[in-house]
């Protein structure tokens, strides 16, 4: 297969996997998502203390997670990448809890990118009981995770071709896929957690409903630690593929 024909057939992927995508009614557009959520307060800076300190626990083991790789090849494929992941993460449990009334909201896939949702889409009822710094850091960590996939159809064709004509050395052939992810997901924390932080220091400095005052907060209580399972990686090459197809549309984005 050459890699017209393999962009091509990525590109019927997606188109399927984009109409599969829209029958699930809870995920919604970015745009949509920022309508429907409320502005951020002095009474909402607690939660987004507790979910920035959350992201950049994760953007730490993240980065373990891809040096380890890279050292070590600790990790071959993207369910392996994930599994260490889980080991080198310990979640913070309170920033389910504004999104306990959720019931059918999953923690592993509150976001995804979305080439067609101006690079996000997002549970609806995480949308509607967030505030919106929020959710503009999770869409800036989805769209980031967009424009790293864009380069990465072509970084893993061509791996795949040069790895299948014995052009590149086997052991960077071996880890490629756990990079690709590993760093992908270190980028769009990064972006995320830059974004967020920004945010809540302007409103420490302003209260939006009286902008001469500072916010003050005392911090959320503490509670036990969680993180998501991991999900399953497909084993073939074209089916990796297939997997960074639905990334743009619906990837778990945490």
């Amino acid at each position: 297969m050459n890699a017209r024909a393999t962009r091509l057939g990525l590109v019927l992927l997606l188109a399927c996997a984009f109409s599969a995508a829209r029958a699930d009614a809870k995920m919604i557009p970015g745009g949509d998502c920022q309508e429907a959520s409320a502005e951020c307060t002095c009474a909402d800076a607690p939660y987004m203390e507790v979910f920035l300190q959350n992201q950049r626990t994760a953007l730490q083991a993240w980065e373990t997670t891809r040096n380890d790789i890279a050292v070590n090849g600790s990790a071959k494929t993207f369910d392996e990448a994930r599994a260490l992941f889980a080991q080198n993460f310990q979640g913070d449990g309170r920033v389910l809890t504004p999104l306990s009334s959720c019931t059918t909201l999953d923690p592993g896939k509150i976001a995804g990118p979305s080439i067609l949702d101006g690079g996000a889409e997002l549970d609806d009822c995480f949308c509607s009981h967030v505030c919106r710094d929020i959710v503009d850091a999770t869409i800036a960590h989805e769209r980031t995770h967009v424009a790293v996939n864009l380069v990465g159809i072509d970084y893993m064709i061509g791996v795949g071709v040069g790895c299948l004509v014995g052009k590149l050395p086997q052991h960077f052939c071996d880890i490629s896929n756990a990079l690709l992810l590993s760093e992908s997901e270190v980028l769009a924390h990064a972006v995320g957690n830059d974004l967020l932080s920004d945010r809540l220091s302007d409103l420490r400095a302003s209260d939006p409903a009286n902008p001469e005052m500072e916010c003050t907060w005392e911090p959320l209580p503490l509670q036990h630690s969680a993180s998501p399972p991991p999900q399953p990686a497909p084993k073939g090459f074209m089916d990796r593929l297939k997997m960074l197809a639905e990334r743009f549309l619906h990837g778990a984005q945490r």
